[in-house]
Order: C-alpha cells, then sequence, then structure tokens
C-alpha cells in the first residue's frame, strides 16, 4: 500500500529538486522499495543506518554534506523524525495523516501531495526553524525535504529528501 499521491508527488518534485531517502531501515530495502515504486530514476541519493551504523539525524546531514545541499526541511511524522530535524538543525514538516505525533513542528500536511505546494511557499519565503529564520536558509536556493517512516508507504520505514537544483 502507498499513500494516494506519493509516486506522482515524487515525479514532480524530481523535475524542480532532488529527491533523496533517508531512513530508518537496514540496507537493501531502500532499493527494493524505490524498485517496487518505480522511483530509481527520481532518486538522488539514500542513506540508512544498514550501511552506516548512524542515526537519522545523522544520515541527513551525511546526505547533505555529501550532494552539497545548504538547507533542508525534514518531511515525517514521528516524534523521531522531529528530533532528527532538530539535531540536524532543519525545520520540521510534520505528515499529519502518519503513524505518530510530535509535540513541535515548523509546518505541516494533511497529504503527501501538498508538499509540492508548501515548497513552492517555502521557497518564495524564508524557512522557518522553531520560529526563526536559520542563517544557512536566508537564501532558500537549495531545498532539502527528508521523508519518513509511514509517509509513503503504510507500514514500512522510508524516507525521502528533495534539494531544489
Amino acid at each position: 500500500f502507498v499513500f494516494e499521491g506519493v509516486v506522482e508527488t515524487i515525479k514532480e518534485l524530481s523535475k524542480k529538486y532532488k529527491v533523496c531517502i533517508v531512513s530508518n531501515c537496514q540496507g537493501g530495502y531502500i532499493e527494493l522499495t524505490m524498485k517496487a515504486l518505480g522511483i530509481e530514476k527520481y532518486i538522488t541519493d539514500f542513506e540508512c543506518p544498514g550501511y552506516t551504523d548512524l542515526p537519522k539525524g545523522e544520515n541527513c546531514k551525511l546526505v547533505m554534506e555529501r550532494n552539497g545541499f545548504q538547507s533542508a526541511i525534514y518531511v515525517g511524522d514521528t516524534q523521531g523524525d522531529c528530533d532528527a530535524a532538530s539535531f540536524a538543525e532543519i525545520p520540521f514538516v510534520f505528515c499529519e495523516y502518519g503513524f505518530g505525533e510530535v509535540d513541535r513542528f515548523d509546518y505541516s500536511i494533511k497529504k503527501f501531495p501538498e508538499l509540492l505546494e508548501l515548497f513552492k511557499k517555502i521557497n518564495s519565503t524564508p524557512l522557518r526553524f522553531r520560529g526563526v529564520v536559520p542563517k544557512r536558509a536566508k537564501n532558500s536556493s537549495s531545498l532539502i525535504a527528508c521523508h519518513s517512516s509511514a509517509d509513503i508507504s503504510r507500514g514500512s520505514n522510508k524516507g525521502l529528501n528533495a534539494s531544489l537544483r
């Protein structure tokens, strides 16, 4: 089961953003999921503790560094996702349709396709992190979104990262 509009939204995001995956899964799982969804060509990079033995927040930083991303937005549905965004010092978009609850967020969406409009809005204004515009986000010409957990596919543990080209 894949949430409605996920594959189409990833395809659309990839036209303007580099899309990457960050997950809590074992090595090999991301590749199988990308193949099953037919999204391999839309994904620029991916990472998980199965390859790095690092938690999600550190893997977000690793993907950002590896790809030269300057700013980021983490999209997820659990407190762990929220904490990972805080660790990586990036704004957090809470997926209200997911499995978890969070104690804070910078933005929220009710459906995955809402990311398209949210990115348009965010790209036209400075990013907000806990109500403050972080230094590295003053120029939003580089935008990353990490998507995680059940946000893409119910009952799985996947992630999504997007950066403006």
